[in-house]
């Protein structure tokens, strides 16, 4: 069985968001913004938002360019994570006030899911 999760979680505070975006309440004051088929339409799909970002991987431009917006005043984390009957991979990329503060960064399972920037996950068993 496979599962994608990919949002953007936010840290408490307002945050302003386009008229149609809704934040899902997580942690007393957290909140995560779904990325959906519906939120990508809305966003340019030009935009970088993070050149450092290898192409290949799952993390899109666009989304990056919508958290980074999001991390004024706070910290704004764009994560992607697949797993599929176990082994999976996760890329990241947070800022704070607009400001890089972790990543680009990817990691997986198995030595076939590999993307260039990635590194093993640690514990994970060789495939």
């Amino acid at each position: 069985m496979a599962s994608v999760i990919e949002a953007v979680i936010v840290s408490p505070g307002a945050v302003t968001l386009h008229s149609g975006f809704e934040l899902a309440p997580l942690a007393p004051g957290w909140a995560m913004l779904p990325v959906t088929e519906e939120l990508l339409a809305r966003l340019d799909p030009a935009a970088v938002g993070d050149a450092r970002i290898p192409d290949g991987w799952s993390l899109k431009q666009p989304v990056t360019v919508l958290a980074r917006v999001m991390s004024a005043r706070r910290t704004a984390l764009y994560l992607y994570s697949e797993t599929f009957g176990g082994p999976g991979s996760s890329e990241a990329i947070g800022w704070k006030d607009g400001s890089l503060l972790y990543g680009p960064s990817g990691t997986c399972d198995i030595e076939a899911d590999l993307q260039p920037g990635y590194h093993r996950a640690h514990g994970a068993t060789p495939h």
